[in-house]
């Protein structure tokens, strides 16, 4: 039953007439995923991979661990709460007080003398290994026999700490995400632009920094990180004037310049040209791996001031704005939106900033500063607190990096020691026991990123995957992409049905519990090198969106993007499973699309159906996009007309546009043929109720997926022209 519009909008519908008669059954993009670095959980467009990989990141070191990991640490944390029971002297040795079972309290007296024993550990280099040196601490007792608290709460702080880890720890390696992969494939592919959710595990915020004032009171403003995560901490303590002082500062930065934790993935920044005489002054965003004698500018913003009324007014410059997962709670559901704090959007890639210690009517009429009294020698009189000294309230020539942020990759060691990566995506039975995290992310994290894409009129987007959740171990997560989908109803979603490793019977298995001609599954996963140099193994989800935009710039989305000519899967160097004719049929009976290896013509996507069951002209992926391309724009055209008078004029001109433009589909093969109804609908009783009703009826055209070509042997001497 149509919805009943009660504001003024647009209903779309789709009456599906094309069932196909029961003959052989044989039958741009988003995506949301971890990355290395950027905002989390907000929707952020690129334009390429360049603009992904300085948003995102690419590659990440993360640690590896001993197969008994969980036998060391148990036995690590064993020793450590050992060490931590209080000891008493008897005759010169330490004794350990043991715990009482009952309560597990030590029998310890209030006021009493107790020890603790401190191992300090220090690598020897000499012997490869790790001396001990140990010593004991006394301690007065605080209460009689409460003393577990103390161990416990001491316990629950060492439990992921290195200290107690490392002992488990391989040499590190270097990892990337599969969202990292599908976003270089799509635009390898000619994708244009790519809208990306940052999943994350733990809460994230940026990194933050003071500008000082060149009088020393308070800061001038502060700068702020676009993206988020404590990798983007390299700096302590006051900002540093490096054209006054070349000094290093322990644990921050070295007598180069140098910051002690800068990379290639965060980054610094530098105040310099403060001019007290035009008020201006320039900030430069540095990468945070480079050196004063080579500095790597990554943007540069000159001329800027404090006056909120000049056009260089440093927030306006720059941008101030920074946004925000919101979760609502409505009466019948729970709402998640963005939501956007500040008042001038970013034009940096990198920073915004916050808090200016604005200073008003800033200029005189002959473009200079007010300035108030100073020394001779131009140095601060002390009073600097008059508004004419807006020398002293400038910001001072400096710079520094970031402090404050917070978010790491893996909550924890052991999340980072079980992180299901490529081939270890496996099939776990959903809802079964503690909630298995795929590359470090809990799947209920990507619940409220789904939620958000509902807003049609914030993202634009015709396709959407989410690379390393399946049907098999995600269910209630791919449940929400397929409603997502089919709530839009101008999108497709690439879904994936099996981990790694599984049987062809348990891909037709989860297909069969889906019904949408909104999504499309592809199997098996595929090998390919990862920016690591490494081979590994993904998803069909990561490539099928750079097969659909590469039919959409090659073509046209009404095109299938299957086959030799469209469906050829670049970058891939072998199939999990080299498919047998009979495995195809079986797959494409229940509607999963095979990638087959075809002698002489490599890996192929072969198939082009939906998840649809019923046999109609949409259980097909050109189809289903024909009408994604067809409604997206039949709206754009409707959205010109609204509020618009409801008169014969206008109806003949909105029919000659949309027959143009259906025409130019018909042109383009996309349709067989088309009849538009745009009068006779319009009634006075529908002109009546401010409504606008308008009828499209269409032929989609069918692409050749079944040839039959008869040979016919004959004898010699038989005449072809009788």
């Amino acid at each position: 039953m149509a919805e009943v519009l009660l504001s003024p909008g647009i209903q779309i519908t789709e009456t599906d007439r094309s069932f196909v008669p029961a003959r052989p059954l044989v039958a741009g993009a988003a995506i949301i995923g971890p990355t290395v670095k950027g905002p989390a959980e907000v929707p952020v467009v690129v334009t390429s991979y360049g603009d992904y990989q300085r948003m995102f990141g690419t590659t990440f070191m993360m640690n590896r661990y001993r197969e008994d990991y969980p036998d060391i640490v148990a036995l690590a944390l064993a020793k450590a709460e050992g060490e931590m029971a209080p000891y008493e002297k008897q005759d010169d040795e330490y004794v350990a007080l043991e715990k009482n079972p009952a309560d597990g309290c030590y029998p310890i007296v209030s006021g009493s003398t107790y020890y603790h024993k401190i191992v300090t550990k220090t690598f020897n280099t000499s012997s490869c290994e790790y001396d001990e040196d140990v010593r004991y601490e006394e301690f007065t007792a605080p209460n009689s026999g409460t003393y577990k608290e103390e161990v416990e709460q001491k316990m629950e702080e060492l439990k992921d700490s290195d200290e107690i880890w490392e002992p488990a720890m391989l040499q590190q390696k270097s990892q990337e995400f599969l969202t990292s992969i599908a976003a270089k494939s799509y635009f390898e592919q000619g994708g244009e632009s790519l809208l990306v959710v940052r999943a994350v595990d733990n809460e994230f915020k940026s990194g933050r920094a003071l500008v000082p004032k060149v009088n020393g009171s308070g800061s001038a403003f502060e700068i702020r990180t676009i993206s988020e995560g404590e990798y983007l901490n390299n700096w302590s303590g006051d900002p540093q004037d490096r054209s006054e002082t070349t000094e290093s500062r322990s644990g921050v930065i070295r007598e180069d310049g140098s910051l002690i934790s800068g990379s290639k993935n965060n980054i610094r920044w530098e105040v310099a040209d403060v001019d007290p005489d035009t008020g201006t002054f320039s900030i430069y965003v540095r990468r945070g791996d480079d050196v004063d004698y080579d500095k790597n500018i990554l943007e540069a913003f000159t001329g800027l001031t404090l006056d909120p009324d000049s056009t260089n007014y440093i927030s306006r410059r720059i941008g101030d704005q920074w946004q925000e997962l919101v979760e609502e709670q409505t009466d019948d559901d729970v709402i998640n939106y963005i939501t956007v704090h500040g008042n001038y959007p970013n034009i940096s890639k990198y920073i915004y900033i916050k808090d200016v210690s604005d200073i008003y009517g800033y200029f005189l009429a002959d473009g200079f500063t007010r300035r108030g009294s100073v020394a001779d020698d131009g140095s601060d009189p002390g009073d600097c607190t008059l508004p004419d000294d807006v020398a002293y309230l400038l910001p001072k020539a400096c710079e520094g990096g970031f402090f404050d942020a917070e978010g790491k990759i893996f909550s924890s060691h052991k999340d980072e020691a079980e992180a299901k990566f490529f081939e270890d995506i496996q099939n776990i039975e959903s809802g079964v026991g503690e909630e298995v995290k795929i590359q470090g992310v809990a799947p209920s994290k990507y619940e409220p990123l789904i939620s958000v894409l509902e807003n049609q009129d914030e993202y634009e987007i015709n396709m959407i995957s989410v690379p390393g959740l399946t049907v098999a171990s995600n269910t209630p997560q791919t449940d929400m992409v397929n409603s997502l989908a089919q709530k839009r109803g101008d999108l497709i979603a690439v879904i994936d049905l099996v981990g790694f490793g599984s049987k062809i019977n348990d891909v037709q298995q989860k297909a069969m519990g889906l019904n949408s001609s909104y999504s499309a599954a592809y199997w098996p996963w595929l090998q390919m090198y990862s920016s690591t140099g490494r081979l590994e193994w993904v998803p069909a989800s990561v490539i099928i969106p750079g097969i659909y935009v590469y039919t959409d710039r090659v073509a046209a989305p009404w095109f299938a993007p299957a086959g030799m000519i469209r469906g050829s899967v670049q970058g891939v160097i072998q199939t999990e499973r080299k498919l047998l004719k009979q495995h195809r049929d079986d797959l494409y009976k229940k509607n999963v699309n095979p990638i087959a290896t075809l002698p002489g013509s490599g890996i192929t996507v072969y198939g082009q159906k939906t998840l649809q069951k019923k046999a109609t002209a949409l259980d097909r992926v050109n189809v289903r996009r024909l009408m994604i391309e067809l409604k997206r724009t039949v709206k754009n055209m409707a959205s010109g007309i609204l509020f618009e008078q409801n008169d014969a004029q206008l109806r003949n001109a909105f029919k000659a546009n949309l027959d143009q433009y259906l025409e130019s589909v018909v042109k383009r093969r996309g349709l067989y043929a088309y009849k538009t109804v745009v009068e006779e609908v319009n009634t006075p009783d529908v002109i009546d109720r401010n409504e606008f009703r308008c009828q499209i009826y269409i032929q989609p055209t069918k692409v050749i997926e079944f040839i039959y070509i008869d040979f016919t042997i004959t004898n010699t001497g038989v005449d072809f022209n009788n």
